[in-house]
């Protein structure tokens, strides 16, 4: 498991920071779907604490995302077939 602690400035002057926690592999070279979904959802509400993001990918040709989800790919792969993969993310703890 990895942790990456983002932090950044206020207009006030006031630094926050919120951990994102990866599980099952390290990643390199740029921020992955949950990342980068955990970090809007923050900035569209400042009283989020923590958030639950993942990243589904399903190989079924009649797979539904979730309502609410970011569809990144919905096709067909030359090698793998159909493919639909898609992010969630769920508030878990709000400020109070």
């Amino acid at each position: 498991m990895t942790r990456r602690t983002l932090g950044a400035g206020a207009a006030s002057g006031n630094l926050f920071g919120r951990d994102i926690t990866l599980s099952g592999k390290v990643l390199f070279g740029g921020a992955s779907g949950p990342e980068v979904a955990a970090l809007a959802a923050f900035r569209g509400d400042a009283r989020l604490r923590v958030v639950h993001a993942r990243s589904t990918e399903s190989y079924d040709a009649d797979a539904k995302a979730p309502d609410g989800a970011t569809v990144h790919f919905r096709g067909v792969d030359s090698r793998a077939g159909p493919i639909t993969k898609y992010t969630v993310v769920e508030p878990y703890e709000r400020a109070h």
